[in-house]
């Protein structure tokens, strides 16, 4: 196993000043007719938070009702994230001819035709007062963030744009809605949220919101009710590793333990009842580090073990048979979510730390029970992307604030602004390390900060932080070993800053945090090792965990 040099890169570049996290916070209860189920919920608080809904005259949000295609144009186009909006100030007076100039959804819609978002219908009317259907919303919201289209055929004309859109998991999960027909208000609020979500590499945080876990998660990573909590009795109440429900989304993995579900792949049994007689699953690596890879449905039920096939030199693909006395029957109209989970080999016995990991195709073989017919899903045009993972020897479990969540804002050198609790586990061979931290300091302008450092508990020296002022980000590098140790109890590491205050100022406040958990494509705010390889994200919501407001 390799040793691999850390080098503390820029944290100026990682986390540039435009990229904020998406407010997840659960606000549908303003609405009258809540509560709403916990999918809805997340939907309709995300565009609530960011100001693409409001509810209707009458206080009440409708997710059952539909909503027509003006509607929903003015909704896609007021949730898009700033880097993507369309100018509707400009947009031409007329576009269509059932399109008055003096329409409140005028602008909306002459703006998407000037971008070539919509076109209209063969009699080159755009139809407002019609229903949007699940295809056309899909369509627009495809072309809005720029999908790349594939070369995906089929008889239907919304074929590419859902193929677009499951590339990048951002259609309905395991909804019955067909693409003919009309979307109601909740699903388009669950639609237009997951592309928003996605496209600010937050689809995992939104897709714990929809769970009806990802405010109490980012709730757990950040404040602590208790003043002067000991490690041992934060670790206590940390959250620990989350077994995510489906969708799958991307994990840190650690070697020798089962895995969440890496993937899935729906399939309903249509025309009668069928029996599952094979699988088939391709990886993307070779399969050498893999103790044992399973097959469950949707419901957590184990179907059984694959084997890796000998036929394979590359050594990708796995499969299983099953005898049609005892293989496991989909009754006839029922859908599920079938899933893959894998156990990986720990380093003694061929497990590698720092792989990518992504599942690139798997495929089920089916008998119908009365006709015999052979059934084989998906065809080979199917285009759907899984999520990639990576190994690894350790694994950060938790991080949050060991400080009261709001406290007096004191002017002085060397105060204490923020104390958080890192928590994790690791294999006997490895050492969880922190590498690098990068706070995001929110701050009136009344209120000042220099000379940042970082201390740990239970060491008297202080190290000097940078600070980036147009990003907003103190950067704290190069941790050495024996501050950055994750043990069992715990590691505190605290930030300290000279805090001066305008005399003039009202309600001067300050609040440092640890924001983004970064990505397999984006770097976050905490930089760790497993002490062979190094990670720059975390398999944890958003925000890491917030300090105290200090005001």
């Amino acid at each position: 196993m390799k040793k691999t040099l850390w080098i503390a890169p820029a944290f100026l570049l990682l986390v540039p000043a435009a990229a904020i996290a998406l407010d997840y916070g659960d606000v549908s209860d303003q609405y009258s007719d809540a509560p709403f189920s916990a999918e809805e919920a997340a939907g309709i608080s995300l565009l609530t938070n960011v100001g693409a809904v409001e509810g209707n005259p009458d206080g009440t949000f409708a997710p059952d009702a539909p909503l027509n295609r003006a509607a929903f144009l003015k909704i896609a186009l007021k949730s898009l994230p700033e880097d993507r909006q369309l100018p509707t100030d400009d947009a031409p007076r007329r576009c269509f001819a059932d399109v008055p100039s003096d329409a409140w959804f005028r602008p909306f819609v002459c703006a998407a035709k000037k971008a070539d978002i919509v076109q209209g219908y063969p009699d080159h009317f755009f139809h407002p007062e019609r229903n949007v259907t699940y295809a056309e919303a899909v369509k627009i919201l495809v072309g809005l963030y720029g999908y790349d289209l594939s070369a995906a055929k089929g008889a239907e004309w919304y074929v590419p744009y859902v193929s677009a859109a499951q590339s990048h998991d951002v259609l309905l999960p395991d909804d019955t809605a067909q693409y003919a027909d009309p979307l109601a208000r909740g699903q388009m609020a669950r639609l237009a949220a997951a592309f928003l979500a996605e496209s600010q590499d937050e689809l995992e945080q939104y897709r714990l919101a929809e769970e009806g876990s990802g405010t109490a998660l980012s709730d757990q990573s950040g404040d602590s009710s208790a003043s002067g909590t000991t490690p041992a009795q934060a670790s206590s109440s940390a959250s620990s590793y989350h077994r995510l429900d489906l969708p799958p989304h991307s994990h840190i993995i650690m070697l020798g333990e089962r895995t969440p579900p890496l993937a899935q792949i729906p399939y309903t049994a249509t025309d009668e009842a069928q029996r599952l007689r094979a699988v088939k699953v391709n990886l993307n690596q070779a399969g050498d580090g893999i103790d044992a890879l399973l097959l469950l449905d949707g419901s957590g039920v184990e179907i059984g073990p694959l084997t890796m096939k000998t036929y394979d030199l590359n050594h990708k693909t796995w499969e299983a048979t099953f005898d049609a006395s005892g293989a496991y029957v989909l009754p006839h109209d029922q859908r599920k979510a079938f899933t893959i989970e894998i156990t990986h080999k720990l380093p003694a016995f061929g497990g590698k730390t720092e792989v990518m990991e992504r599942v690139t195709k798997i495929y089920l073989t089916w008998e119908g029970v009365v006709s015999g017919r052979t059934f084989i899903y998906p065809d080979q045009s199917d285009t759907r992307s899984y999520p990639k993972h990576q190994t690894g020897l350790a694994r950060l479990t938790a991080i949050r604030s060991v400080l009261k969540p709001t406290d007096a804002i004191v002017p002085g050198d060397g105060r204490l602004l923020g104390a958080f609790l890192f928590s994790g586990k690791a294999l006997p061979e490895a050492s969880l390390q922190i590498r690098g931290l990068g706070f995001s300091v929110a701050k009136t302008e009344s209120v000042s900060v220099s000379n940042w450092q970082l201390g740990a508990v239970g060491l008297h020296d202080r190290l000097p932080c940078s600070i980036d002022t147009d990003a907003k980000i103190v950067s704290c590098q190069l941790i050495p070993p024996e501050w950055g140790a994750v043990t069992g109890t715990g590691k505190i590491l605290q930030l300290y800053g000279d805090l001066s205050i305008d005399e003039r100022a009202n309600n001067p406040s300050l609040q440092v945090s640890l924001s983004s958990p970064g990505s397999l494509s984006k770097h976050g705010a905490v930089w760790w090792s497993d002490g062979f390889a190094d990670f720059q994200w975390l398999d944890l919501p958003s925000p890491l965990a917030k300090g105290p407001l200090l005001k």
